[in-house]
């Protein structure tokens, strides 16, 4: 394995909390029209400025296309306007245009490398906030990240974090899944998730949603067939999970259990 750029991967976490979105429209189409002819040559050029760092744009940066994730069927079949419960919120965000975002896993190509994107035209999705904070998004992130899980899963499925159901929707749609059980420790996710999202799902007579964590529940882990871990919204809280649950005599025997963004939690040990 290939050591990770700590370099650019500590800059590019600072503009991410900073400002992700630093690149601005009108500066890549006034390079672009000025000097470089392109855009995306124009948008690598006031990144690399901006991170004051040198880097192969062809192998970390992907210029988004809509239509990747516009039809997909999360993104088709649920919608809502902005709705709040107490000190938690689902809202319908915006990417700006060449706002800087996580595509995908970390990437070991020579060196391990984020795999990051931008969108040229503003992009909807949705998030999830506690007390302000987004705890859960439905992003290309997600998306991209959870696709080989979701092709996966089969049978009966736990899946661990409740977040804003993206997963459970997903493997729910599909024939060779039977049942999904849900554990999520924080009640007012699920209350949230009831109130607004779960009466848009398609198949939630194959979805049971409990609440409770991992350590407190009576579950039998050995009854599943597929079980994923989801409940972290960042690399620092991923690692942090993945080191608890194998660190649980229990959880280290399952040969079926799967994690959330794990190539990359791997990486980052």
């Amino acid at each position: 394995m290939n050591k990770l750029n700590n370099e650019l991967f500590r800059r590019l976490f600072k503009l991410f909390n900073e400002k992700p979105d630093v690149v601005k429209e009108h500066q890549v189409e006034l390079l672009s029209k000025t000097i470089y002819k392109n855009n995306d040559i124009a948008f690598y050029k006031l990144l690399s400025q901006y991170l004051d760092y040198d880097f192969d744009y062809d192998k970390i940066i992907i210029h988004e296309n809509p239509k990747d994730y516009l039809f997909n069927h999360y993104y088709l079949n649920i919608k809502t306007n902005d709705k709040k419960l107490l000190d938690y919120s689902i809202k319908n965000e915006i990417y700006k245009p060449y706002e800087l975002l996580v595509h995908d896993e970390l990437e070991d190509i020579g060196e391990v490398l984020p795999r990051l994107s931008y969108f040229d035209k503003p992009f909807k999705y949705l998030a999830l906030y506690k007390d302000n904070k987004m705890i859960s998004k439905v992003s290309p992130q997600e998306i991209n990240a959870m696709k080989k899980d979701i092709d996966e899963a089969k049978g009966n499925v736990l899946v661990i974090g409740l977040g804003l159901g993206y997963f459970p929707y997903m493997v729910s749609l599909k024939d060779d899944v039977n049942h999904i059980d849900v554990i999520e420790e924080d009640i007012n996710v699920i209350n949230i998730f009831n109130k607004v999202l779960f009466k848009q799902f398609q198949n939630k007579n194959k979805i049971n949603i409990l609440e409770g964590n991992i350590k407190s529940s009576q579950l039998e882990l050995d009854k599943y067939d597929y079980i994923y871990v989801n409940s972290y919204n960042n690399f620092s809280q991923a690692i942090d999970v993945y080191n608890l649950f194998n660190d649980n005599d229990k959880c280290k025997k399952l040969k079926n259990i799967h994690f959330y963004l794990l190539k990359s939690i791997k990486f980052l040990k």
